[in-house]
């Protein structure tokens, strides 16, 4: 037991590095670096799933009464945002009708699995680290 418990540990400090969930949770700095903006970032349709290289436009505002702007998710960045945010992404590409049903379903499996590895590992941390 005591290999797993070091296994799982190892795990999440590496983790910890890359994920903004953990690592605030570890009281870190994230090292990983989002991917650039799509260079028409103004010309794609927000909420749809671009499978090409998996990506979603969406809307947003920094704060209430802010100027709404584009902002862009790459599946492949999805450790640099917060469980509540991939929540919004999962709800707005569920939403659309536009999207394929098997671009759906791979990019929404991606993203729930992801949220219940992230959640699962936050749970292994006060039993693994004191914090």
């Amino acid at each position: 037991m005591c290999h797993l418990k070091l296994m799982i540990k190892s795990y999440i400090q590496e983790v910890g590095s890359m994920d903004v969930d953990i690592a605030t949770v570890l009281k870190k700095n994230t090292t990983a670096v989002p991917k650039e903006a799509p260079k028409d970032l103004e010309k794609l349709k927000p909420r749809k799933i671009y499978k090409e290289v998996w990506f979603v436009v969406y809307q947003s505002r920094e704060q209430t009464g802010a100027d709404v702007r584009k902002s862009y998710f790459y599946l492949d960045d999805k450790h640099l945002y917060n469980t509540a945010c991939l929540e919004f992404i999962l709800d707005l590409i569920t939403k659309f009708k536009g999207n394929h049903q098997d671009d759906l379903k791979c990019f929404s499996d991606m993203l729930l699995w992801y949220i219940n590895v992230r959640k699962l590992l936050l749970s292994f941390i006060p039993k693994i680290y004191e914090v």
